[in-house]
C-alpha cells in the first residue's frame, strides 16, 4: 500500500453540526477518526435574511442600502449651499442698490427752505435709514441746472447739484453706475453721498468743498497763490484722474470747474460717472451758452470731429492740459469767452503760458518742463498724449521739495504775520516821531506865550 492520502466527498444535507466518522482497518488492527463539521444552508441573496458574506455591497435586497460616504455629501451640500449664498448675497446687493437714493422736500429747491428736509427712501426692503437728512440751506429762489448748491445732510453740509430730468427710471444700468461710484474711495475725488429720483427735483449730492471750484480759487485776486500750492492743484488732479482710470472710469468733462477745493487746501475732482443718471441734463447743458460752444475750448479735436465719444482716458490728459494753462495764468478761459469771444474752430488751443523763471514763491520752478508738459498733453496725435500716471512722474520731478497746502498755508500767515508786525513797528515809530514833534511844538508855543 503505497497512497498515502484518499479524497473522499461526502454530501452533508442535515444542518447543524455533523461527525464524520472514518473506519480504517490495517491488518488485524481498526482505527477510527472522527472529525466535527457544522453545516449551515446555502446563501441566497433575495431570501430577507443577510447571511455573514453578504453585505449592502453585494446583496443590497437583504442588507439594505448602504449609508452615503461623508465625501459624497460634501461634494453634493458644498455646491448647493455656495448657490444658495450666491442668491441671497445677489438679493441682497439688488436691494442695498437703492440705499444711495434721498427723497427731496419740494420747497427747498423753490427757495428760502430753511425748514425742508431730506429725507431717506422708504421702502419694504432692510435698505432705508433711520436717520432723517436735515435742513436744505438753499438760499436761491431758482435751482440753475449745472450749478451747485449747498445743502444739510445727516448732519453735514453736502454739494447739492440739480438734474433736468423729466422721466426717471431706476434701470439696472443706473444702479450698476451708482454701485461703481460708491466703491470709489480717493482723497482727490469728490465723494458721492446719494441723489434724489423724484420728479422733478431730481439732483446728485456730493461731498461739499467750502473753498469752491478751482476756477473760483485762481480768479480770487484776494488769495495768494504761489507756484507750490498751483503744482500741488495740478499733482491732486493728476492723482485723482489716475484713479479713476484705473478703476476704467473716465470723466469726459473735466475742467476747472469741476475741480473743487477743500478747507485743507487740497483739490478733488467731482463731477464724475454716472452717465446715464444724467444723461438728459447734459444734453440740455450742451445747448446753454456755457456748454455748448465754450466746452469746445476743453474737448479734443478727434472728439470735435466726432471720431471718438469724450470718454476716453485721452479725452481727459487734453482737457487737462487747459486747467494746466489756467492754473498757470490764473484765468478762466471760459470767463475770458464771454468777454473776449474767439473763434473755436477744430484746431483751436490757448496760447502757452509765458512764465518767469527764478526762485521766488512767485516764479515757476521749471517752466521750460511745465510748458512741454502742456503741449504733450494736448497734442493733436492720441498716442502721444501720456497718461496720468506719467504726468505725476512729471509734476514730482517739477516739484521735488514738496510742501502739504496746509504747511504752505501756514507759512504764507507766518509771513503776512512777520509783514504785518514790521509794519506795526515802522507806525509806531513814526506815531512816536510824531509825538516828539508835537511836544516840541508844545513846549516852545508856551515859552512864548510866558515872555
Amino acid at each position: 500500500m503505497t497512497q498515502l492520502l484518499w479524497t473522499s466527498k461526502v454530501v452533508l444535507v442535515h444542518l447543524g453540526v455533523t461527525s464524520v466518522i472514518a473506519h480504517i482497518k490495517v491488518g488485524q488492527m481498526h482505527a477510527a477518526l472522527e472529525a466535527k463539521v457544522l453545516v449551515v444552508s446555502a446563501q441566497v441573496c433575495g431570501d430577507d435574511i443577510c447571511e455573514l458574506d453578504e453585505s449592502c455591497l453585494n446583496c443590497p435586497a437583504d442588507c439594505g442600502v448602504c449609508p452615503m460616504a461623508t465625501s459624497i455629501k460634501v461634494a453634493i451640500g458644498l455646491p448647493v449651499a455656495l448657490i444658495c449664498t450666491g442668491f441671497i448675497l445677489t438679493v441682497v446687493v439688488s436691494q442695498g442698490g437703492d440705499s444711495f437714493v434721498v427723497l427731496t422736500g419740494k420747497a427747498c429747491y423753490m427757495g428760502f427752505c430753511s425748514t425742508t428736509s431730506l429725507q431717506p427712501v422708504k421702502s419694504n426692503s432692510s435698505i432705508s435709514r433711520a436717520t432723517d437728512v436735515t435742513v436744505c440751506t438753499v438760499v436761491n429762489t431758482s435751482f440753475k441746472p449745472g450749478f451747485i448748491q449747498p445743502g444739510i445732510y445727516d448732519g453735514r453740509t453736502v454739494a447739492v447739484k440739480h438734474i433736468q430730468k423729466k422721466h426717471f427710471t431706476l434701470s439696472k444700468t443706473i444702479r450698476k453706475e451708482v454701485k461703481e461710484v460708491r466703491e470709489l474711495d480717493h482723497p482727490n475725488l469728490a465723494k458721492f453721498i446719494g441723489g434724489s429720483i423724484e420728479v422733478p427735483y431730481i439732483c446728485i449730492i456730493t461731498e461739499y468743498c467750502p473753498k469752491g471750484s478751482l476756477a473760483d480759487v485762481l480768479l480770487n485776486e484776494d488769495i495768494p497763490i504761489n507756484w507750490g500750492f498751483r503744482l500741488s492743484f495740478a499733482t491732486d488732479i493728476a492723482r485723482g484722474m489716475a484713479y479713476l482710470h484705473q478703476h476704467k472710469m473716465f470723466h469726459g468733462r473735466l475742467h476747472s470747474r469741476n475741480c473743487v477745493v477743500d478747507d485743507r487746501w487740497v483739490c478733488k475732482i467731482s463731477d464724475y460717472g454716472l452717465m446715464a443718471y444724467r444723461k438728459e441734463d447734459s444734453e440740455v447743458l450742451s445747448s446753454t451758452f456755457h456748454c455748448g460752444d465754450l466746452c469746445r475750448i476743453y474737448s479734443p479735436p478727434e472728439v470735435l470731429l466726432g471720431n471718438t465719444n469724450t470718454n476716453t482716458a485721452a479725452a481727459d490728459v487734453y482737457s487737462y492740459s487747459i486747467i494746466l494753462v489756467e492754473i498757470a495764468t490764473r484765468s478762466d478761459l471760459i470767463s475770458q469767452a464771454q468777454t473776449e469771444p474767439v473763434k473755436l474752430d477744430i484746431m483751436w488751443r490757448p496760447p502757452l503760458p509765458e512764465l518767469k523763471a527764478g526762485k521766488s514763491d512767485s516764479d515757476c520752478p521749471n517752466q521750460v518742463e511745465y510748458c512741454e508738459l502742456i503741449k504733450k498733453c494736448w497734442s493733436h496725435s492720441v498716442t502721444t498724449r501720456p497718461t496720468f500716471e506719467q504726468v505725476k512722474k512729471m509734476l514730482d520731478k517739477m516739484n521735488p521739495h514738496k510742501v502739504s497746502p496746509v504747511d504752505m498755508m501756514m507759512n504764507l500767515m507766518e509771513k503776512y504775520s512777520k509783514h504785518l508786525e514790521a509794519i506795526v513797528a515802522e507806525r509806531t515809530q513814526d506815531l512816536l516821531q510824531e509825538k516828539q514833534k508835537t511836544d516840541r511844538l508844545l513846549y516852545s508855543t508856551s515859552r512864548v506865550l510866558s515872555h
